[in-house]
């Protein structure tokens, strides 16, 4: 199989759309931050240090959260449990054999989680006892997810594996031919009913079926274009969202849309490319291009309902939308904005760290996770001045 050529999301950017560049060339300044009316504050809870981070491998190992415990993971092979309302261990167990590279994927049982040489891991939820480890085709950077009495992995690569959840025996296996060149990133599957949904580097979103593996249908997301590898890179690296029977997805350099889970009718597509994941509310859509600009989209018509140009060049985070019209976003260096959801106006900045955040905010218990890029976790509540 041809190599593939990855690319790192930070520090390769240049000008409009952030196209890739050579490392010598010099990178966008980030826009100065504005002052603005402060309407509520961030009110540091707790703090911890779990591991050391991810920082040198830009790999964006998120953190899950089942509200009583944050699950985190580090490269170095360092896992913990931390209590989500005191920020205390519960467990923490360093496996040095593994170097994991994947978002933290779990169930009411287990942990499991990916490595760069190609391994998955499965940890006993209570203690962090490795109960199993299997290979797979290649490095792992999206969450294994678990679901029944199977576990579906998604490899660099673009090969999709099944495993039985209880003995990590394969179940099926299937294999997507990739470009080239595809973003060193990548989406996470998603369940819905009997279906996996699995997006992949060519712009093609597949909903499997769980059990046998065959295909149920296709649908081409964004279809690449340009004479060059660059130029038709089309990624789906955000991970697909559901609501109801519509599907909402986004690719790099392409477009986002939402379509009928029943007909795969596109209902509507906006022209946005994003190699982040986006967030959902009753209404709206919420975005990170590739510029760093923040844009609302309405949910029944993909109409843009407003845009946030101000953290521009920021190398900004998923955003995550969280209780009371707010929308919670880090950056690169290491700030975690508040935003109104209405209308996008800042609501509140505080800095976390200076190594910078690569992970989307958490909220858990009324409180707003950050993790930053050197492995510690930091819990704010938000207290309203207005």
């Amino acid at each position: 199989m041809q190599m593939l050529r990855w690319i790192f999301l930070t520090g390769i950017f240049l000008n409009m759309g952030f196209a890739l560049m050579s490392c010598s060339s010099k990178l966008p300044d980030p826009t100065p931050l504005a002052d603005f009316s402060v309407s509520a504050i961030l009110d540091e809870q707790w703090s911890a240090h779990p591991n050391d981070g991810n920082e040198a491998l830009l790999f964006k190992l998120s953190p899950a959260s089942d509200d009583d415990f944050l699950y985190v993971a580090g490269n170095n092979g360092e896992v913990s449990a931390i209590n989500s309302l005191t920020g205390k261990k519960f467990w923490a167990t360093t496996y040095h054999e593994y170097h994991f590279s994947s978002h933290v994927g779990l169930n009411s049982e287990a942990i499991y989680l990916g490595t760069d040489t190609a391994d998955v891991v499965k940890l006993d939820k209570k203690t962090g006892a490795l109960l199993w480890a299997k290979s797979v085709p290649s490095t792992v950077i999206a969450a294994p997810l678990a679901v029944g009495d199977k576990v579906f992995v998604k490899s660099i690569n673009g090969e999709v594996t099944s495993l039985n959840a209880q003995t990590g025996t394969p179940v099926w296996n299937y294999q997507q031919t990739l470009p080239s060149l595809i973003l060193r990133d990548a989406s996470d599957s998603v369940a819905y009913d009997q279906l996996l949904l699995v997006g992949f580097s060519n712009g093609v979103l597949i909903a499997f079926e769980q059990l046998s593996g065959n295909i149920r249908w296709i649908k081409q997301v964004s279809t690449p274009e340009g004479k060059t590898d660059v130029e038709r890179m089309a990624d789906i690296a955000a991970t697909p969202q559901m609501r109801g029977n519509v599907v909402y997805a986004a690719t790099y350099q392409g477009k986002m849309v939402a379509f009928d889970l029943r007909t795969q009718d596109t209902l509507w597509a906006a022209d946005v490319s994003t190699y982040n994941d986006f967030s959902l509310s009753n209404t709206a859509l919420f975005v990170g291009d590739n510029e760093g600009n923040l844009i609302a989209i309405d949910r029944q018509s993909g109409a843009v309902l407003w845009k946030q140009d101000a953290l521009r060049y920021r190398y900004i985070t998923a955003p995550t939308y969280i209780d009371n019209d707010i929308v919670a976003v880090g950056d690169k260096e290491g700030y975690l904005h508040l935003l109104s959801a209405k209308d996008g106006h800042f609501i509140a900045r505080t800095k976390v760290h200076g190594d910078g955040i690569l992970t989307a905010p958490l909220y858990c218990h009324g409180y707003i996770i950050v993790q930053t890029n050197n492995g510690r976790l930091y819990a704010y509540r938000i207290k309203q001045t207005t």
